[in-house]
């Protein structure tokens, strides 16, 4: 019973040996991998974190010099991203295989630090700058105040967001409902009449007005946060 016993922790203790060994000659396989990535790609490791999500190379005794990467996917590494692992003696290919990298990507941008509301002008009270993983923003962060010094909010933000361009916008010379007075001017005469802005503008854009006295709606260019004029 006793023989049994050892038999037995002795094959326990061997299994646990083989999956530490096992382990550690994965972590160092995957090393070499991240690195040789890192290398290929001259990715800055301040701001990218990569780690191996999926490989079935068979040997994880590697060397960096002797193996290669290609892509299969076109673009920049990021997010999920895949290639085809190559590893040679110097002459002949002794492997080849899949391997997936998880590449996340940080940079230092502007974070709400309150809840603002729709149209509400932001100042820097409004915000602060942390790093912040970046990886999966559709629209280019805001990495400065001096960006969107004037601007407002574009819709609702929550605390802890990051500010995009998406989220803000320059506060407009001409909001709907405003009072506005409308000019024509052909160069031989000028008439003036008061209006309401049906649409939202800035100088240049190009919005809808109702004439006060008249009810005809016109279109007319944004001269200021009072005028708009109708082109001859």
């Amino acid at each position: 019973m006793r023989s049994l016993v050892l038999a037995i922790t002795m094959t326990i203790t061997m299994i646990c040996l083989s999956a530490m060994l096992l382990s550690a000659g994965t972590l160092e396989r995957d090393r070499v991998l991240i690195e040789k990535l890192v290398s290929d790609y001259v990715l800055d490791t301040l701001w990218y974190e990569v780690a191996v999500d999926f490989c079935n190379l068979k040997s994880d005794d590697i060397a960096a010099d002797y193996l290669q990467l290609r892509a299969l996917t076109r673009g920049e590494p990021l997010g999920t991203f895949s290639v085809t692992a190559t590893v040679t003696d110097g002459v002949r290919v002794l492997e080849s295989g899949r391997v997936r990298f998880a590449i996340r990507r940080f940079a230092e941008v502007l974070v709400l630090a309150d809840r603002v509301g729709r149209a509400e002008l932001l100042n820097e009270s409004h915000v602060r700058t942390a790093r912040m993983d970046v990886t999966n923003l559709r629209e280019r962060p805001v990495v400065s105040f001096e960006e969107i010094d004037g601007y407002r909010a574009r819709r609702n933000l929550t605390r802890g967001s990051i500010v995009t361009t998406g989220d803000v916008e320059p506060v407009p010379d001409v909001e709907s409902g405003r009072e506005v007075t409308i000019v024509y001017n052909d160069g031989r005469c000028q008439i003036s009449t008061p209006g309401i802005a049906m649409g939202t503008g800035s100088a240049g854009d190009y919005i809808k007005v109702r004439n006060s006295t008249s009810g005809k709606v016109l279109v007319a260019r944004v001269v200021d946060g009072t005028a708009v004029a109708i082109d001859p």
